[in-house]
């Protein structure tokens, strides 16, 4: 955020407030991005910052916020801004771990993310809300600080409602879009059935999910792809990056 001039998202504000839309900033994320802030602006931190160019709404959705002060959740809840939480890039790269359970506690609605595929390998939501959960008990000592549920529900109603659209999907609710997964339970991994909600986030994985459903249309059956050749796109991937990365292609 530090790279982005001042000009730049006021004019991004300005926008947003004329035509109603939603911002997404990644924010927060490193120590370096807050000392940078620090010292050009004279500011707490970045979220202090962007509240000094009235860019604190909910109409703003704050990716990452690792590092922000207890003044600062305050800030983020008190003007409705949303959190998205994205565990594994934010280890990945070293940034730190940010303060899920103090969102929760504070009624922030925080959704759940992966990052881009520079800093995150398998982009897997099963992945993420099994290192949200476990990355908050190992720093505060504690298995009962966050709960399965509560990571469920970021990773689904939750980033519907950080979006603006609830009300069309995010759960399973009559006059809902039929946005659907179908997990295959008949694993080993997934045996003896106990919690259903813990096996999902701390068992489960993409690889489970045999159906896919998008809005009624079905775009994978049976762990195959419906809707392109899912080979041929897996082919063209590497030869693009074979072209593009010669000398890292593998002899």
């Amino acid at each position: 955020m530090p790279k982005v001039s001042e000009e730049t998202l006021r004019q991004v504000r300005d926008i947003t407030e004329k035509n109603n839309l939603k911002i997404r900033i990644h924010v927060a994320e490193s120590l370096s991005e807050i000392q940078q802030i620090r010292k050009k602006h004279r500011c707490e931190g970045s979220i202090e910052y962007l509240d000094k160019l009235d860019l604190l709404s909910p109409r703003l959705i704050a990716v990452h916020c690792i590092h922000v002060s207890p003044s600062e959740i305050n800030m983020i809840k008190r003007k409705g801004v949303g959190v998205v939480h994205c565990p594994t890039s934010n280890a990945k790269l070293g940034d730190g771990i940010a303060p899920l359970t103090e969102f929760i506690k504070a009624g922030i609605t925080v959704g759940l993310g992966s990052d881009g595929v520079a800093t995150n390998n398998c982009i897997d939501i099963f992945q993420e809300m099994k290192l949200a959960c476990l990355l908050q008990r190992a720093v505060h000592h504690n298995p009962r600080v966050i709960r399965a549920e509560d990571v469920l529900r970021m990773a689904t109603i939750n980033g519907a409602k950080l979006l603006g659209i609830d009300n069309k999907i995010g759960s399973l609710e009559i006059g809902k879009k039929a946005d659907i997964i179908i997990l295959d339970f008949r694993k080993p991994h997934l045996y003896p059935r106990t919690n259903i909600i813990s096996h999902i986030v701390y068992s489960s994985s993409a690889s489970d999910v045999n159906t896919t459903i998008v809005d009624g249309k079905i775009l994978m059956r049976n762990r195959e792809v419906l809707t392109l050749e899912e080979f041929a796109v897996l082919e063209k991937a590497q030869e693009i990056y074979q072209t593009s990365y010669p000398e890292k292609t593998p002899s």
